[in-house]
């Protein structure tokens, strides 16, 4: 295989190459909100994706004369959006490789673990792809351990939501919560992914620790008076999700990562013993053959950058 096409939500798609397949194939770019400092690791990983052009609208669906003079080998099709473009696609020549059917409501490791069983497999990589399987296994051990004994009186209410636009947009932070030893208060009662918010809702679930989704938006919630006597607010227990190929809260092969990293911020005194800058290089160096400094896997676990 020699190109690669990705269409719909190009970051997270391209996590799934860099740790399973060929990023040197990829002929397709960044679509413009993920050429911010925001998504500063796509292209530390894979420099070339600054100057390759996009191949989408702005909502995901294909440019069909572009992909077409392209002739890649394969497309990478994730999202709604691009699904309606993959039977035309196909009718034209091209072959699309619709990542979505191998999603599956529950836990999310299950699905990470399938994307990148098949992603491995279209690219000859399986050997990535089992190690990324092994890793989970150990991930979820390390968590039962921390947690054998763990009353549901210990488990804090835990607030994952992006601030500015009062909203939580996908099913995964329940998941990463739950396993990482908290409640997360999104859970209760849901009945779609995209989630909107309100105040009068955050007030009434009073977290115990609020997660936000960049660093400033730690500064905004201390300054919101309206929720100034929140329990999470009052112990200054706000953070922000680490955010490296993408951001770890919602989809990303880094799982493994932000289970670790929940798990450490919830219940701090079980896991001492994780050292989350060098279990951060190592799976970057072993997945994705890139040595982070410690200046960069500072920067990543501080945070998104204010965009």
């Amino acid at each position: 295989m020699t190109k690669t096409a990705i269409l719909g939500g190009v970051p997270v798609v391209n996590s799934y190459v860099f740790l399973a397949g060929d990023r040197d194939t990829i002929i397709t770019g960044l679509p413009a909100f993920a050429t911010t400092p925001r998504w500063r690791f796509q292209t530390r990983l894979a420099p070339r994706l600054a100057k390759l052009p996009t191949m989408q609208d702005p909502a995901g669906r294909a440019n069909i004369e572009a992909l077409l003079g392209a002739r890649p080998d394969v497309v990478l099709v994730s999202g709604a959006a691009a699904e309606e473009s993959a039977e035309q696609l196909e009718r034209l020549g091209l072959t699309p490789f619709r990542l979505t059917r191998f999603g599956a409501d529950g836990d999310r490791d299950a699905v990470d673990r399938r994307i990148i069983a098949a992603v491995g497999k279209l690219y000859g990589r399986e050997r990535a792809a089992d190690a990324y399987d092994r890793l989970f296994d150990e991930t979820h051990a390390r968590l039962r351990r921390g947690l054998t004994g763990l009353s549901d009186a210990e488990r804090p209410k835990v607030l994952y939501f992006e601030y500015g636009l009062m909203r939580q947009q996908h099913y995964v932070p329940d998941w990463w919560i739950a396993h990482a030893g908290g409640v997360s208060v999104t859970a209760r009662d849901r009945h779609t992914e995209l989630m909107a918010l309100s105040v009068e809702q955050v007030i009434a679930w009073d977290p115990d620790i609020i997660i936000v989704n960049s660093r400033r938006e730690i500064d905004e919630v201390r300054k919101d008076r309206r929720l100034a006597d929140l329990t999470a607010v009052r112990a200054n227990r706000i953070h922000a999700i680490p955010w490296g190929v993408c951001g770890w809260g919602y989809h990303t092969v880094e799982h493994p990562l932000t289970l670790l990293w929940a798990a450490k911020l919830l219940h701090p005194d079980r896991f001492r013993d994780i050292d989350l800058a060098g279990e951060l290089k190592r799976f970057y160096s072993g997945f994705f053959s890139y040595t982070l400094d410690d200046e960069e896997a500072a920067d990543i676990l501080a945070g998104a950058p204010d965009r």
